[in-house]
């Protein structure tokens, strides 16, 4: 039944490759349990807005990072929550964002 209600998550890592930030925030999302869930790492310096999903997208070209910053952006269909640079909030949003209950 989940399946059928709610939207597969996406999470969306931008940030210089080998930053800690940025692999800290990729590792919260990836270690985090959520079935459906699509995780993607964007190198800050080469990424364009039509590379990310829409609802990403449309964050990102209104808040450009600066060189050593990095982000996460957390969407569930057409919406998505604020976008974090904390991985305690990437797992917390990966686990329960978008989520309708049951």
């Amino acid at each position: 039944m989940d399946y059928h209600i709610n939207y597969p998550l996406q999470a969306v890592i931008i940030g210089k490759k080998g930053n800690s930030n940025t692999l800290a925030l990729w590792e919260a999302a990836l270690n985090t349990y959520r079935p459906r869930k699509i995780i993607a790492m964007y190198d800050s310096s080469s990424v364009k807005a039509e590379d990310l999903p829409p609802a990403a997208a449309a964050i990102f070209r209104s808040a450009r990072l600066s060189e050593d910053e990095s982000r996460a952006y957390i969407c569930a269909g057409a919406v998505c929550a604020p976008p974090t640079d904390k991985p305690e909030k990437v797992r917390q949003l990966v686990k329960d964002f978008g989520k309708k209950p049951l």
